[in-house]
């Protein structure tokens, strides 16, 4: 499974989870890498996350890949030609208030 979100612990009214991605494909957009699972590459629904240096931490999520994601270059999309094979897996952690 290319996504994953489990429960890792709490304090109090706060919940804390982590998210995993795991991708098997990359591609240079600009300055811009774009990572993929497989199941995105050849459908477009996916684990998708951009890395770019004008940002502080990568974009990451399961869904489509579409240009509201993209400020910089709205017309991009993958090219099925420029895919490189390079597994990576990345977790994040977050916490939720439930109170």
């Amino acid at each position: 499974m290319s996504y994953q979100k489990q429960y890792v612990g709490g304090y109090g009214m706060i919940v804390v989870y982590a998210e995993t991605y795991k991708t098997d494909w990359v591609q240079l957009r600009g300055e811009d890498v774009i990572r993929c699972d497989h199941e995105a590459k050849e459908t477009g629904y996916g684990v998708w996350i951009i890395e770019s240096p004008n940002k502080r931490t990568p974009s990451s999520w399961l869904g489509m890949y579409s240009s509201s994601h993209v400020a910089r270059q709205d017309d991009w999309i993958p090219d099925p030609e420029l895919w490189i094979a390079d597994p990576r897996t990345r977790v994040v952690e977050y916490e939720k208030d439930v109170s």
